[in-house]
């Protein structure tokens, strides 16, 4: 069995997982295909932090093969959280995995519209909540993920990400006060998306949405509200981008009978702790969190 990559992809691949990944790909390709009986693998054209195939699993019919890139083992926890959610709670059917070396194959999901893609904010926030409120469940064995104030604190200390940029600096250190502060306040420990957005959450065959790409980390449910807002937030025009967030705000809070000051808390705790990471490559936006900050420091007890 061969696979032929163009230079164009040859060259994509390389700049984005490196040579020696690029260079290892083909033989274990073939390992996974010998192994999983797969057939048909194609290169899905989409870089980020892992290389992605559709194939046909003689086993299990149409399926995706994820093998993550060189900094797998942050994505160790995604294996581990597929595993244990094991198609419950609405989350992507993992059926084989490489915990070792990174790899998954997983249930194909067709058409795979994101949430995103719906046009309605109402239809769009109607169907995170129903997914939000059925999406957690307990450990196996809690000390096998990290937890989400952790990667919290764990973003704030990279001096790459706030270190010469004063601003960011101290919105990273009142995040970690207000992340503990709900962390005090919320004592249910569960295993969370930790990335729950409309991106991942992919439309099936029968209309439902999929949970994909899970970040797993250990905390509150609560937690796994922040990254929607942020989202809704950096996806809405700038004219009106505060007050959609705000609609989303109230409207979370209502529904789910969560006090508006902590759906607000989480929202500056996520929107700055992806700033932080945004800052490892020198794109940090602060506009989501001056905003952020703005509705906490006027509308919260800090």
């Amino acid at each position: 069995m061969t696979f032929n990559f163009t230079p164009k992809q040859r060259e994509e691949m390389v700049q984005c997982f490196g040579a020696s990944f690029t260079d290892s790909l083909h033989v274990r390709l073939v390992s996974y295909a010998e192994r999983w009986r797969l057939t048909n693998i194609t290169l899905i054209e989409y870089y980020s932090v892992n290389c992605l195939f559709t194939c046909y699993s003689e086993h299990y019919g149409d399926c995706v093969l994820k093998i993550f890139g060189a900094d797998y083992e942050w994505y160790i926890g995604e294996i581990r959280a597929l595993r244990e959610f094991n198609g419950q709670c609405r989350y992507v059917r993992a059926y084989e995995y490489d915990e070792e070396l990174g790899a998954l194959l997983l249930e194909r999901i067709q058409p795979g519209t994101t949430l995103k893609m719906e046009p309605s904010i109402e239809r769009r926030m109607s169907v995170f909540m129903d997914i939000w409120r059925n999406s957690h469940l307990s450990p196996h064995d809690i000390i096998l993920y990290k937890s989400y104030l952790q990667a919290a604190e764990e973003a704030a200390e990279k001096t790459w990400a706030c270190g010469e940029n004063p601003e960011l600096r101290s919105a990273a250190m009142l995040m970690i006060s207000v992340c503990r502060n709900l962390y005090d306040r919320y004592s249910l420990r569960l295993l969370l998306h930790g990335d729950l957005h409309g991106d991942n959450l992919l439309k099936n065959a029968h209309g439902d949405y999929i949970i994909i790409d899970p970040h797993a980390l250990i905390g509150p449910p609560i937690c796994d509200l922040g990254r929607y807002i942020a989202n809704e937030f950096g996806d809405s025009n700038k004219e009106n981008s505060a007050s959609i967030t705000e609609f989303v705000i109230s409207r979370l809070s209502y529904s789910l009978k969560l006090p508006r000051d902590d759906i607000i808390r989480i929202f500056f705790v996520d929107i700055t702790l992806m700033t932080c990471w945004d800052a490892e490559d020198g794109t940090a936006d602060l506009d989501g969190i001056r905003f952020a900050e703005k509705l906490l420091r006027f509308e919260v007890s800090l």
